[in-house]
């Protein structure tokens, strides 16, 4: 397959609006409550996701290999909204500091409290 008929403009947006339909179908997929926020958020995080991955293999592959670049974009769009969806999640459930000590080795000392007096101390000593 020839290179010289792809504009590369054209295979950018053909990954930007797979990888945008990709993570629109997760979002669906998802069962998830639907807003026109979250739609939004799902169809512009997939697309961008898509974008940087074409736009970073297309510097190695070039348009020969267009079929795995969109591939890989539209996967990049579906992974994209499900790795959201996981840390939303997470912050919903309260289970992030503790994902982020696992990952750190438990080496990682955070503490978040709701509220209590601000006296302009921000030191962690005992």
């Amino acid at each position: 397959m020839s290179s010289d008929k792809f504009n590369p403009l054209h295979i950018f947006f053909s990954a930007f609006t797979i990888s945008s339909l990709a993570g629109l179908a997760a979002l669906l997929r998802s069962q998830n409550q639907l807003s026109m926020r979250a739609i939004c958020s799902a169809i512009l995080y997939s697309g961008m996701t898509g974008l940087i991955v074409a736009l970073t293999l297309y510097n190695y592959f070039g348009a020969e290999y267009i079929f795995l670049l969109l591939g890989v974009s539209g996967l990049a769009g579906i992974g994209g909204a499900t790795v959201i969806d996981f840390i939303v999640q997470l912050i919903k459930t309260g289970k992030l500091l503790s994902v982020v000590r696992f990952i750190t080795g438990g080496k990682l000392n955070i503490s978040i409290s709701a509220g209590g007096s601000d006296d302009g101390d921000d030191s962690d000593e005992e």
